[in-house]
């Protein structure tokens, strides 16, 4: 619904189970804004057991300068469970839950969110990612 296009039409994923191989169109991207497409595409690079699929726009994107670094977060599986934990056993909600003033519950635990989120998730950095990228 939406006005929504799927414009990747190929096959993006094929996986064997057992002596089946099966082939999906499983990766895709979405649009509202189809006349604005150029071209779509699935690549021949893979990940894992998908394909790379790509899709270009008509408009441009000015290129970052001086691209140095990029921030990281670290969502592995235990950081999952201990974000989880945290939410579940470790926050009090009820000055939230007790208050009436809905604007002031939802900053509140957005605050709350995005404060756990920054405790479990711990931003790193990656000097000269696309020096490295490049050099591949």
């Amino acid at each position: 619904s939406y006005n929504m296009v799927q414009t990747i039409q190929g096959i993006t994923r094929t996986a064997q189970r057992g002596n089946k191989y099966t082939q999906t169109t499983i990766d895709v991207i979405f649009t509202n804004c189809y006349t604005d497409i150029i071209e779509s595409e699935v690549l021949t690079e893979r990940i894992g057991d998908h394909q790379a699929i790509k899709c270009k726009l008509g408009h441009k994107v000015s290129d970052a300068t001086n691209f140095n670094r990029i921030d990281i977060r670290n969502h592995s599986k235990q950081n999952v469970r201990n974000f989880k934990q945290y939410l579940a056993e470790g926050s009090d909600y009820s000055q939230l839950l007790a208050s009436q003033d809905i604007e002031a519950v939802t900053l509140g635990l957005s605050e709350h969110l995005a404060t756990a989120y920054d405790h479990n998730f711990i931003t790193f950095f990656v000097p000269n990612l696309m020096s490295y990228y490049n050099g591949i």
